[in-house]
């Protein structure tokens, strides 16, 4: 269940609560959820998300949302892992202007009155970002809520916290394998097939272009990718270009002929191949190219 805003009082009983952004509902928000899950199978009540639209930072910063998971996506990965009711509070200056016992009291209490809370250690609210663990620990006991601080996760490969930050790092850097080992799945975007200048098809490669505006594009390069369409998988290989300084995502699916404009699919990004190359000519494109193919087919383990 969605509930937009918090203008009338959440009417839910035993309500197990975090709050966040939760960009990316990556392992380190999953181990938080997995906390209340236990809770729940054991006293229970209902799991409650608490998160913002748009982003606070893209709010502040007055510019459009590049973000690991736009709300659509966000709503549908917090319902698989578990969530049970998610209250989506639009982000506005009342808000950003609000101290943090006055949006703890008016909003928190009164609208939504959970029976315990759950957020990271790290968490921070209210104007300025002034409250904390410490000052959320204080309130909830002058409240009569349960309180439950879950400290990070670490990841076991390179010891460093799991974050959306982290994730967001990786992706700039094209390392999509690491972005995927903190989020617990490959980094995905989704959006329409747009026309292109048709470069592929006058090389007998052709490919899909997608407009992704609303997510963060991994570095420009080369991968190896899986495509969804109509409830199917593909497999194929993705370019990302910088033109007139914004990315450009061309997909060439292996073994598809259909025409797909003004179609929606999603790329799923598995290993970065190679960095932008320059061409001099077509044929040494389509050389390339080719060796790309042979490249992700041995990645995504294709013998046929």
């Amino acid at each position: 269940m969605v509930i937009y805003g918090t203008q009338q009082k959440i009417k839910f009983n035993d309500l197990l609560l975090t709050i966040g952004n939760f960009d990316g509902v990556h392992r380190g928000h999953k181990k938080i959820l997995e906390r209340m899950i236990i809770e729940k199978n054991s006293h229970g009540g209902s799991i409650a998300a608490y998160t913002f639209d748009p982003h606070p930072q893209a709010f502040f910063k007055k510019e459009i949302e590049h973000l690991l998971t736009p709300l659509d996506e966000k709503i549908q990965l917090l319902e698989r892992a578990g969530v049970d009711i998610i209250i989506v509070e639009k982000f506005t200056q009342i808000l950003a202007d609000m101290d943090t016992q006055t949006f703890f009291n008016n909003i928190i209490v009164e609208k939504i009155h959970p029976k315990k809370i759950y957020t990271g250690t790290n968490f921070r609210f209210g104007k300025n970002r002034e409250g904390d663990v410490k000052v959320l620990e204080a309130l909830t006991r002058l409240s009569h809520i349960d309180y439950e601080p879950i400290g990070p996760l670490y990841n076991n490969d390179d010891g460093n916290r799991v974050s959306s930050s982290a994730i967001r790092k990786f992706l700039e850097q094209g390392k999509v394998l690491e972005a995927a080992d903190y989020l617990g799945r490959a980094y995905s975007i989704h959006g329409l097939v747009v026309t292109g200048k048709a470069v592929g098809r006058k090389i007998h490669v052709p490919t899909a272009n997608i407009n992704g505006d609303s997510f963060i594009i991994p570095k420009d390069g080369v991968y190896a990718v899986t495509i969804e369409y109509e409830g199917k998988k593909y497999n194929g290989v993705a370019n990302i270009m910088i033109r007139d300084q914004k990315p450009l995502l061309e997909v060439h699916f292996f073994n598809f002929s259909q025409t797909i404009y003004d179609k929606k699919i999603r790329v799923h990004f598995i290993e970065r191949i190679r960095d932008e190359m320059i061409f001099q000519n077509q044929d040494a494109l389509k050389s390339q190219i080719l060796q790309d193919i042979l490249q992700a087919r041995k990645i995504l383990k294709i013998n046929d």
